[in-house]
């Protein structure tokens, strides 16, 4: 079986084991609830990613040597 298949049978099972969780399900419901009611919201994350800051020096550096 392919590694893919077992992380996926894995994760399945670890959903069915917390499903059976009471506490579980009243965090997943209360969770779902503030993210409709709009109280909830995704952090906007200000910083770029790594690769990006990489990706603009190394442009800006090579755009001046080239010119």
């Amino acid at each position: 079986m392919p590694i893919v298949e077992r992380i996926k049978n894995a994760l399945t099972e670890r959903v069915v084991d917390l499903n059976k969780n009471k506490e579980f399900t009243k965090l997943r419901d209360f969770h779902e609830e503030m993210r409709r009611e709009g109280i909830m919201q995704k952090q906007p994350y200000s910083l770029p990613p790594l690769d990006t800051v990489g990706r603009r020096l190394r442009q800006r550096t090579s755009n001046k040597t080239s010119r």
